[in-house]
């Protein structure tokens, strides 16, 4: 009876302090409200002018040549793996990161002047939820990753997304984006070792179904059972068993599979719907304004508080320098 006493008093003392720090959390952060409105009041004339620099830099940025536009493109891949395509595009990426244009033209065989049209460079997956590819899906917000076994990523699609200053550069761009895979030597080697083996697996179908169609006459021909019918040009019944039907129909959809792989091309990746740009800007003014404001405001708190706390900076680094002199 002690023991249970003594539980309910430490629950109850958890609770007492967690409703404490909540509490304490809830008065700072009135008190940080409270003194960051006093500091914006104080310093009105700066906060005007912060937030009429915020709305120029928005206006700036989403006006004119840097405008940007947004178009995906999908693609099959007809070899390989998701992670090989996927490494290829962050190769990308990291000459925009680190706005190395000339190393963005040189890897994608344009001009300078067409790299400085691009904004991003992005890939998204098309996930099959419980494994069902018949209702797959573009993962925009990038919720699933590679390893989860339940809604899995289908490998022979995917999406790139390029973000363009230029609507009319998209039509070049995309066959700069085919001819980026395309050109790829491993992958090319990849791809002349899968048609190869698809085309030798058809011929292996295809000589399997001639077998199956002569061991089918033979059966037939030497059958003496009185219950021996034809039902349809690919069953043969006795009584009710079926004579080969079962493997000629797997033999039959393995092969329509080699034939659809094979009439993609013979290109690394094929083009499944083509680039669609954004007839509006991607990143227009109402999307930039909040975030340009935000970070505006960010620099005008340190400003005011730098001009607020001057006397005290001051004769802090006054202080520091005499005693070095010293």
């Amino acid at each position: 009876m002690n023991e249970n006493n003594k539980q309910e008093i430490d629950l109850l003392d958890l609770l007492n302090n967690m409703s404490c720090a909540v509490k304490g959390a809830v008065i700072w952060l009135a008190k940080t409200l409270g003194n960051t409105l006093r500091l914006t009041y104080s310093y009105k004339w700066l906060f005007i002018l912060c937030m009429a620099f915020g709305l120029g830099w928005a206006i700036y940025e989403t006006s004119g040549p840097r405008t940007m536009y947004r178009g995906d493109l999908t693609l099959r891949l007809n070899c390989g793996n998701l992670s090989l395509y996927s490494e290829q595009i962050e190769q990308l990426n990291k000459f925009i990161k680190n706005k190395d244009t000339e190393g963005l033209a040189e890897a994608l065989n344009i001009n300078t002047q067409q790299a400085t049209k691009i904004g991003f460079i992005k890939t998204y997956y098309f996930v099959a939820p419980n494994k069902d590819s018949s209702s797959s899906f573009v993962d925009y917000y990038q919720k699933y990753d590679a390893g989860d076994t339940l809604n899995t990523r289908q490998k022979d699609k995917i999406v790139i997304s390029i973000g363009l200053r230029d609507r009319r550069l998209y039509p070049a761009m995309q066959k700069v984006i085919t001819s980026y895979f395309n050109q790829n030597q491993y992958l090319q080697s990849l791809n002349n070792t899968h048609r190869k083996n698809l085309m030798e697996q058809e011929q292996a179908i295809e000589l399997d179904l001639n077998r199956l169609d002569s061991l089918q006459r033979i059966e037939f021909f030497n059958k003496k059972n009185s219950d021996l019918y034809l039902t349809d040009r690919t069953t043969i019944r006795s009584g009710q068993r079926d004579l080969y039907y079962n493997d000629k129909q797997q033999l039959m959809r393995m092969k329509k599979l080699m034939e659809t792989d094979l009439s993609t091309g013979d290109g690394v990746v094929s083009i499944i719907s083509p680039f669609h740009p954004t007839a509006k800007a991607y990143v227009g003014i109402c999307k930039a304004l909040p975030c340009r404001l935000a970070e505006v405001y960010l620099m005008f708190v340190l400003l005011a508080l730098l001009l607020k706390y001057r006397k005290q900076i001051i004769n802090y680094l006054k202080g520091i320098k005499i005693e070095q002199q010293n």
